[in-house]
């Protein structure tokens, strides 16, 4: 008893009542034993039980206890997995510890006073590092030491999952823990390096006493995987060339969620987000399950609504889930890029400056006229619009469209389209002409050429006769002839001093309505014959005239007058049309004569003088001379003697056609009679 030393040095030691040291120490050295089952004494204790003896069976307890007031070591316990409480001691005995000596486990466990506490790392992601601790306590306020170990493969101790680490997982030897004391922070980390759960993993805390309960600590957890987006597909998109105003293109992606489907696995969101570009996006989904993929949600497009390059990216946002599986909410993933190309290209566009109502005024009859319709292409030059072609497709009326193009550029105009009036016939014109039009897309977007809304071209006009001048004579004796551009007035042989007669002539305009109206001026070459009316005449409708022009001839003078007016005509309407006529010639003639001009006759007077009754009559010739010019202009002079007056007058002779400037001395005489006497 008391608090000495009990050596077991060598041999066997055998207590027939046990050891009461309470304050001393039991040592059994190496080959020999300690016989404590004997007697009838209950059980032995001492402050230190020292048991360095290899021997099988060295400490010998048989059914008795052994109370250990401080420690209690053995060097044969072993190391971790090894660790045997009782190495080399026999019975049904006790080695316990002293008072209210207990084992438990604080830090990151739950029911840490209990024989089975637990850790708990929850959920984590593949990938993810967690890192829990416990302590290893002896909670006693005094009393024994506590020694034990870490055991990862015995006596309940299960660690085979390689994912745990650390050295609270490492199967180790733990004390002496003072009473209050621990063994320290002992490190249990989970590396997440793959998915699934932490599955009877279990760490056995064994003590060296029998009295002080051992624990075992389950460590559970789950390591999910993140959702595992597929590259979506297609990539790159490429939507070519579309038209402004078409339904804009959209392309459907397909995305897999590429987690395995064995229950670790998160499920995947996905937003399609902002764009560049012009390129448009559309769409999301949610809960993608573990091998499963979406072809209907996501979208992506280019605007039609202008022209240009669409040329950008949208980007997709990715999130992996754990609703229903690890609960570790949303994890954003790395966003993809979706790369999109395509051209936008506006049609042609066809504009027609003149307008589609057109007007060709008046024209004439025979005439070739054409308008041109000039078609512009109006859409901008950029490198982004189609080209236009042009044709004529139909007429009615008296319209006919020719001329047509192909490929006319942006900006670019053709007066190649041309509307030809029919004027094979007068009278008033109308007609329509078609002019079909198409976006031609080649050199420029590639597409199939589109039919455009054809214009109607509507046209106009009056096809008229040219304005026809004539001239005719109203009243007057002299004589009028000649038609088309020459004509003839003859007024005959006047005398000088006559009164000459007055023709009135007019002009007209002898077209056939509808025509031209007539207009002109006179140019008079005619001195010698007075004229009147002859002043500038204008807008002579068809079938209309102008009267009052007066001609006569002047007698004043002898002389054969041949003279010329000429009207100088203009056809005019009222679209502006200004077109000379070919000229008329009006040709005066007429010619005035003179009366032959008799001298006196010689001689004067006569005397015959005396002569006898019975005699021979004397006579005298008469000479008379006609004394007109003798230049084409004069009349003959005629003259006959006549009766005679007084007594025994004699008269004879007579002669005719008496040139000018010629006498006569030979035809005419005077005489007397001498048949009676007389004067």
């Amino acid at each position: 008893t008391n608090s000495g030393m009990i050596r077991s040095a060598g041999g066997s030691l055998a207590f027939s009542d046990g050891i009461q040291g309470s304050g001393g120490t039991v040592q059994i050295d190496e080959g020999s034993t300690l016989n404590l089952s004997v007697g009838a004494a209950l059980g032995s204790n001492a402050n230190y039980l020292n048991h360095q003896s290899s021997t099988a069976a060295s400490l010998l307890l048989g059914t008795k206890t052994f109370t250990v007031g401080i420690d209690y070591t053995n060097a044969n316990f072993g190391i971790g997995n090894t660790f045997a409480p009782r190495a080399n001691v026999s019975g049904t005995g006790a080695i316990q510890a002293v008072g209210n000596t207990s084992q438990t486990l604080s830090g990151d466990v739950s029911a840490g006073a209990s024989v089975t506490p637990s850790m708990n790392f929850g959920n984590l992601h593949v990938g993810d590092t967690s890192t829990l601790d416990y302590q290893i306590n002896n909670i006693a306020a005094s009393g024994s030491h506590l020694r034990g170990a870490i055991q990862t493969n015995v006596n309940g101790g299960n660690l085979t999952d390689t994912r745990l680490s650390g050295n609270g997982t490492t199967a180790a030897n733990f004390g002496p823990l003072l009473p209050g004391g621990n063994a320290g922070h002992l490190a249990v980390t989970l590396t997440a390096s793959s998915a699934g759960a932490l599955t009877n993993q279990a760490l056995r805390l064994l003590n060296n006493f029998d009295n002080v309960a051992d624990q075992t600590l389950s460590i559970t957890g789950s390591v999910y995987r993140l959702a595992a987006p597929s590259a979506h597909l297609p990539e790159p998109i490429a939507f070519g060339n579309v038209h402004v105003g078409s339904v804009a293109p959209t392309q459907l992606l397909t995305v897999a969620n590429q987690a395995e489907n064995d229950g670790f696995s998160e499920s995947l969101n996905a937003t399609i987000g902002s764009a560049t570009g012009g390129v448009t996006t559309n769409g999301s989904f949610a809960a993608l399950a573990p091998g499963a993929s979406n072809s209907s949600a996501l979208s992506v497009g280019i605007s039609t609504a202008s022209a240009g390059s669409k040329n950008g990216a949208a980007t997709i946002n990715l999130t992996s889930d754990g609703t229903g599986s690890s609960e570790l909410g949303l994890t954003a993933l790395t966003s993809q890029i979706v790369n999109v190309t395509g051209s936008v290209y506006r049609f042609a566009q066809p504009a027609l400056p003149n307008g589609t109502s057109l007007d060709f005024g008046i024209v004439h009859i025979g005439e070739a006229v054409q308008l041109p319709v000039n078609v512009s292409n109006s859409v901008t030059n950029d490198g982004f619009s189609e080209s236009l072609d042009g044709s004529f497709s139909g007429n009615t009326g008296d319209l006919t469209g020719s001329g047509s193009f192909t490929g006319l550029a942006p900006g670019a105009a053709s007066s190649a389209p041309k509307v030809t009036l029919d004027t094979s016939t007068t009278g008033a014109k109308s007609g329509t002409a078609t002019f079909a039009m198409a976006s031609n897309g080649t050199g420029s977007s590639g597409l199939a050429n589109t039919t455009l809304t054809p214009q109607v071209i509507s046209a106009t006009g009056q096809v008229n006769n040219y304005a026809k001048a004539a001239i005719a004579k109203d009243s007057g004796s002299a004589i009028f002839s000649g038609s088309g551009n020459a004509y003839t007035l003859d007024f005959g042989n006047r005398m000088v001093g006559d009164t000459s007669p007055i023709a009135s002539l007019r002009v007209t305009n002898s077209a056939v309505a509808p025509a031209d109206t007539l207009a002109g001026t006179f140019i008079n070459a005619a001195p010698d014959f007075d004229v009147s009316g002859f002043a500038a005449i204008s807008n002579i409708g068809a079938g209309q005239s102008q009267t009052g022009l007066n001609i006569s001839l002047q007698t004043d003078t002898a002389g054969n007058f041949s003279q010329t007016i000429t009207f100088i005509g203009l056809g005019e309407n009222a679209s502006g049309y200004s077109g000379a006529l070919t000229p008329i010639t009006l040709t005066i003639k007429g010619s005035v004569y003179r009366f032959a001009l008799p001298s006196a006759h010689l001689p004067e007077p006569v005397s015959l003088g005396n002569v006898h009754v019975g005699a021979v009559a004397p006579t005298q010739f008469l000479t008379i001379t006609n004394q007109a010019g003798n230049d084409g202009l004069s009349e003959l002079l005629n003259a006959t003697i006549g009766s005679a007056t007084g007594d025994a007058m004699t008269n004879n002779g007579s002669f005719a056609a008496l040139a000018p400037g010629a006498s006569n001395s030979s035809a005419l005489s005077v005489g007397i009679s001498t048949a009676s006497a007389g004067s």
